[in-house]
């Protein structure tokens, strides 16, 4: 269970980290048609923080067992 939780945890982390680094887009302004609107940035950008947030539960919890 401790195994599980270590990598379960630390994968969370690693796909927040990627939703949060990829939630804006880069297109220097050349392509505004195409960009997210703030609502699906700020939606993105809670759940990356939700996603590493309970994967450092889960480290942090794996660690007491």
């Amino acid at each position: 269970m401790k195994s599980f939780l270590q990598i379960f945890g630390s994968v969370l982390i690693m796909l927040g980290l990627i939703a949060a680094m990829g939630m804006a887009g880069d297109c220097d302004g050349k392509c505004m048609e195409n960009a997210n609107p703030l609502s699906v940035v700020l939606l993105i950008a809670v759940g990356s923080l939700v996603s590493m947030s309970l994967g450092a539960i889960m480290i942090f919890k794996a660690e007491r067992i």
